[in-house]
């Protein structure tokens, strides 16, 4: 992902995006293209709607609560007094940990980017609220590249392409079902996780 988002330059190869390498376009254009939702979700003292609204400052109130919706935001924000006008602390701090996220996850949606990213930008949500904000981006954003980084693999279970890393190594590489049957590390993971739900 830091490569993806120029932080490093490769060291052999290129990145190629739509047939671009990655090192004949701006930074500023390139970042333009991928919206980042890191585990942690940074807020700043403003409204809600100013929070979502930093991806793209000329979004309408409605373009605004379409993504709160998708990032199924917009319940919780429509309950608090003022709703998307309500006031959030320094760093968000009087939200849970899954709104903050899922601010983050509305922000990400509003910038309608090229690419989405997401980086354990589900860990604090229940299993339930993951799997609908799943299905939004399957169903909303299946025409855009999506790389999602999780622990848990419910995350990732329909993706493309899955890639187990172990070390920064790629220990296997395949879909949900290929990576099953090939009983390596993957396969024990999701047993794990199957005994724990």
């Amino acid at each position: 992902v830091k490569l993806l988002y120029g932080f490093y330059t490769p060291s052999e190869g290129k990145i190629l995006m739509d047939g671009f390498a990655q090192d004949e376009v701006s930074l500023k254009s390139l970042r333009r293209q991928i919206a980042l939702v890191p585990q942690k979700s940074m807020m700043m003292r403003a409204s809600i709607q100013d929070n979502i609204a930093i991806a793209r400052p000329s979004a309408s109130i409605d373009e605004i609560k379409e993504a709160a919706k998708l990032a199924e935001a917009d319940e919780f924000i429509s309950k608090m007094p003022g709703g998307y006008t309500a006031m959030l602390d320094e760093r968000g701090s009087n939200l849970s940990g899954g709104q903050r996220q899922r601010l983050s996850l509305a922000r990400a949606f509003l910038q309608q980017a090229s690419i989405l990213v997401l980086d354990e930008a589900t860990s604090a949500l229940d299993v339930e609220t993951e799997r609908m904000i799943i299905e939004n981006i399957n169903t909303h954003f299946k025409d855009r590249t999506v790389f999602m980084i999780a622990h848990r693999l419910s995350t990732i279970r329909n993706a493309d392409l899955i890639v187990v890393l172990n070390q920064g190594l790629i220990l296997e590489q395949g879909k949900h079902e290929e990576l099953i049957n090939n009983k390596g590390l993957y396969y024990s993971l999701n047993g794990l996780q199957q005994a724990a739900e």
